[in-house]
């Protein structure tokens, strides 16, 4: 299946067609940026929290040093309140983007104000490796 067939399987509805689309495209052509600039598209346009996470980490993978990703990702920390989301945004932003400063303050202001153990071994096991 050609790269623009994979770009065009992304804004699909259904989730298994744009998850084999993402994962295609991850082995294919990682970076492509076609492919980041249509995730980034999606993910500002779609209120599902599972295609939020699903482009996150796709991101977090592929859009190293990616400016409209990086963006992207920024804005979405600032603009959701879903605790889950903001941990996934800001170790996937770290990856691609390490040191940022939206993402370290993120992990941080979670610290502060998680009460969840699990939660917050999770954030000081695993987000915050790599960033700072």
């Amino acid at each position: 299946m050609g790269i623009a067939a994979l770009i065009q399987l992304l804004e699909s509805t259904q989730s298994h067609i744009q998850s084999q689309a993402l994962n295609s495209l991850g082995k294919i052509d990682p970076g492509n940026s076609t492919a980041i600039s249509t995730l980034v598209q999606l993910m500002e346009s779609t209120k599902s929290e599972q295609t939020h996470l699903r482009i996150v980490r796709y991101l977090g993978e592929v859009a190293i040093s990616d400016p409209k990703a990086i963006a992207a990702l920024e804005q979405l920390l600032s603009s959701t309140e879903d605790e889950d989301i903001c941990l996934e945004v800001a170790y996937q932003l770290g990856k691609i983007n390490p040191g940022n400063s939206t993402a370290i303050a993120t992990l941080v202001q979670l610290l502060e104000s998680t009460e969840d153990e699990f939660k917050f071994e999770n954030i000081t096991e695993r987000e915050f490796d790599g960033l700072i």
